[in-house]
């Protein structure tokens, strides 16, 4: 308080002292302001006529600096820049100083001043640009610098003109300015004396705050000391100045022994020290700054123990009488940590659950198929021997439950898909007035047993042909359609369907009306629930696993729509979807490849069937019989490999999961070895049918899948394939053959093929860039021989068949032990083939 009292005295006399200093100049400069009207009247009018002549005396210096270096008097380009940049200044003096105000709006005066100004904006990109640059554009800059002269000198003429004029109109003026200063004068010094009694009581006030502040900063040092926070304030070479006592409790450390003292050797841990050391290197040479003020982060900080804990440190910077110093807000973040990684190992086990429940549904659903198969299977058999009427019903309802479980199953085989992210949606031309006829009429049968009458209709113009996936909108629409059936009796179920144009194609909707028993309102969200049933009831009398709902939801959501219901109890129910569509082509109907199927069926099939099932087995073999085919069977992968070796066979049906030799492996052996069947269609028999699963079977050689339980109709269309059409023998090789392309577009499709083919051209070039490489001293013919092996069967899937005949010829020469030299010029005539090869592949893979 002794230190205020001080300041406030000399703070006082200070005043004082400047007040009457204040007075005392007033008086003075109120005589002088008289006797020195003369030459404050003219020093104006000077320093105008100064600056104007000022003008053309900057251009001619300008004008001779440009021309002394043009004829090399001078080297210096920076004597042309200063020269510009006075004269420019000078000009910007002219354009926008209010003492030439009334000047500018004199017409001559103001073309000559434009003139100027287009110049010398024209000229700065010149003057700014590098010395290389400048040097040649300075012949332009000469020219144009010629150019204005002449508006140089009018500006010049101009402005003395006019100013001469207004001198002799604003003298007398300037007397009357002058007398009135006086007066004004005499008002300040009046003032001056008011505002000095004011500055006494102002002095006084600051005097109190100033006290008022002292209690504040020692209020905030009692908030800083007791903050849960601990509070280092380090200066600029990282000096401990200020430790908080929750810092001591944090740290374990007392303030009185780390005071002066580096922050790194207190609370750095070891593992990070030389970072925090090359950050204030860095911060102490360039200013840099990383982490101050760049809010909260996470670091790891040690206590004096020399345990490592986890903290949240913010830093800012201040500034302070000493210079600039960093404060540091430290939390101990320890519990929170702890608690965040309880919280993902509890999520990661929820996680691991669900992946587990998605497992354990696909694994259950696959491993049902394969009893499912040889029940409905079998059921298919048994309709073709002669039953008497009693038994052809019981071979009906148990056809109905076998149908019914493979629903279940699929259904959940659906849901599982999307979970995964496994479902994908492949948009292709449909009619959707035939879908929804196709939809109503599968379901009408169904929903005449409750006496209902299934109708549809378009509301308002029909949209007939769009790009939507036609099996997943069956799907759906069966789902909906099934569901009213369920809930109705003796009643009307209506489909309507709803176009709207858009720009990019058209907004479709789709209502399914029924006149049911009606969902209550609550219920309505917790319907498309997977297992949300209407009844849950144990004597419910309408079955279904829940799931017909919570699937179509999951199939909207795919093709890009949004789908919903509303209802009230006892009124009936409307569940609408909607979305988004393009147009696309009408779609024509053809029988030529019902016709086709139908003539290629009548044709004799050699088939080998590698099953371990034995029901499963016997389940194909008989349906093959039963069309005429003939069958070879193995009851595993080794054992179809040896019937593979030994004769032909049009048709390989083989299973994924058995025992000595899966599926996938056999595949590869068959394809590998070369024999008489290393390019037959094998197909996958399995009920494995993912998408992922599906491209690892064509990638490991197989032609496609036929999936559990088998459909009859599918394996007749397997049959009638034209991939199994005997090739003829042709004393020419072709590049490609395109019976084999058609045949994997047709089976495949175009985007899986496409896939496989986008891989197979990679590797190809990779192996063929290997084949060419061999480290010195080393026998590259082992290595070509594998590599030439392993790609001719990759080759052979896509007909190259060129390519894998030159591929065939390396790898014979390879294991004869040929001449290196002369395998090496195979290998590089090989990858001009495989030139060839890859463009006609690539216009028959060209989605």
């Amino acid at each position: 308080m002794e230190n205020l009292r001080q300041s406030y005295v000399f703070r006082n006399l200070a005043i004082a002292f400047a007040a009457v200093l204040g007075i005392a100049v007033a008086v003075y400069l109120g005589g002088e302001v008289l006797r020195k009207l003369n030459l404050l009247e003219t020093a104006a009018s000077d320093n105008v006529q100064w600056t104007l002549s000022q003008v053309e005396v900057e251009f001619l210096d300008l004008d001779l600096a440009t021309k002394s270096y043009m004829i090399g008097d001078i080297d210096d380009l920076d004597v042309i820049r200063r020269e510009f940049d006075i004269f420019y200044s000078r000009i910007g003096t002219l354009s926008e100083g209010d003492l030439y105000l009334g000047l500018r709006n004199e017409t001559t005066f103001a073309d000559a001043l434009a003139t100027i100004r287009g110049f010398l904006e024209a000229a700065v990109p010149i003057i700014d640009s590098t010395d290389s640059e400048m040097e040649a554009d300075l012949p332009e800059l000469s020219r144009d610098i010629d150019a204005i002269r002449l508006p140089v000198r009018e500006l010049s003429a101009t402005g003395l003109t006019y100013f001469a004029e207004q001198a002799d109109m604003r003298r007398g003026e300037t007397a009357d300015t002058l007398a009135f200063l006086a007066a004004v004068t005499l008002a300040v010094l009046s003032a001056l004396a008011l505002v000095s009694i004011v500055l006494f009581r102002v002095n006084r006030i600051n005097v109190q705050r100033a006290a008022t502040i002292e209690m504040s900063s020692r209020r905030m040092a009692t908030i800083v000391q007791s903050s849960l926070d601990a509070i280092v304030a380090v200066d600029r070479a990282g000096r401990i100045i200020e430790f908080s006592a929750a810092a001591e409790e944090i740290f374990g450390h007392r303030k009185s022994d780390v005071v002066g003292r580096d922050m790194g050797e207190i609370i750095v841990p070891d593992a990070l020290r030389g970072a925090h050391e090359a950050g204030m290197s860095r911060y102490r040479e360039t200013g840099e700054k990383r982490v101050a003020g760049k809010g909260r982060i996470n670091v790891e900080a040690i206590r004096a123990d020399g345990t490592v804990f986890p903290v949240e440190i913010s830093i800012q910077s201040a500034d302070s009488s000493d210079g600039e110093i960093f404060v540091g807000f430290l939390r101990d973040i320890s519990r929170r940590v702890a608690a965040e990684r309880e919280l993902v190992e509890a999520r990661d086990k929820a996680v691991a659950g669900e992946k587990a429940k998605s497992e354990f549904l696909a694994v259950m659903s696959h491993e049902m198929r394969t009893p499912l198969n040889g029940l409905l299977g079998t059921l298919s058999l048994l309709k073709d021997t002669r039953l008497t009427s009693k038994q052809a019903d019981y071979v009906d309802n148990l056809q109905v439950s076998g149908d019914l479980l493979l629903s279940h199953i699929n259904d959940v085989l659906d849901v599982t898909k999307y979970e995964a992210g496994a479902l994908t949606i492949k948009p292709v031309p449909t009619d959707l007035s035939a879908l929804v006829q196709n939809v109503v009429d599968s379901q009408r049968d169904l929903g005449s047993e409750a006496g209902n009458t299934i109708q549809w209709r378009w509301v308002g113009e029909p949209l007939h042909h769009v790009m939507t996936e036609p099996m997943r909108l069956s799907q759906v629409l069966i789902n909906l359609v099934g569901n009213a059936v369920k809930f109705t009796q003796n009643g009307t179920i209506t489909i309507e369907l709803l176009a709207e144009n858009t720009d990019t194609g058209a907004d479709l909707t789709i209502l399914v009306q029924d006149t049911g028993i009606g969902i209550a309102p609550e219920d309505i969200e917790r319907m498309f629930q997977d297992f949300a049933t209407a009844d849950t009831s144990y004597g419910r009398a309408r079955s279904g696993t829940g799931l017909g709902l919570g699937i179509a939801r999951r199939l909207v959501t795919a093709l890009g729509g949004k789908i919903g219901a509303e209802s009230e109890l006892g009124e009936g129910s409307t569940f609408w979807v909607r979305l988004p569509v393009t147009l696309a082509a009408p779609v024509g109907k053809t029988r030529e490849t019902a016709a086709t199927a139908d003539n290629h069926h009548a044709e004799r099939r050699n088939v080998l069937i590698i099953e371990d099932n034995e029901i499963n087995r016997i389940v194909l073999k008989d349906m093959l019989l039963a069309e005429g085919h003939r069958v070879t069977e193995a009851v595993d992968g080794l054992e179809g490999v040896d019937h593979a070796q030994q004769q032909p066979f049009d048709l390989i049906l083989t299973d994924i999961s058995m025992p000595v030799l899966d599926g996938i492996a056999a595949t590869q052996v068959i394809r590998e070895k070369h024999g008489p069947n290393h390019t037959t269609p094998i197909y996958a028999v399995t009920a494995h049918a993912m998408p992922d699963e599906i491209n690892r079977f064509l990638q490991a050689g197989m032609s496609g899948v036929l999936a559990k339980p088998i459909n009859r109709a599918e394996l007749r269309k397997i049959l009638a394939s034209r991939q199994l059409e005997p090739t003829q023998q042709s004393t020419q090789t072709v590049i490609v053959n395109e019976k084999s392309v058609e045949g994997l577009r047709r089976d495949i499709g175009i985007e899986t093929v496409s896939n496989l083919y986008r891989k197979f051209r990679t590797d190809a070039s990779t192996i063929l860039n290997d084949m060419s490489e061999h480290p010195p001293q080393t026998d590259p013919r082992p290595k070509i021989g594998h590599l030439s092996h392993k790609l001719a069967g990759s080759a052979s899937i896509f007909g190259a068949e060129e390519f894998v005949q030159s591929l065939r010829d390396i790898e014979q020469d390879a294991t004869s032990n040929e001449d290196t030299t002369l395998i090496l010029k195979k290998v590089e005539a090989a990858k001009g083939v495989w030139k060839s090869t890859e463009a006609v592949l690539d216009r028959a893979f060209k989605e």
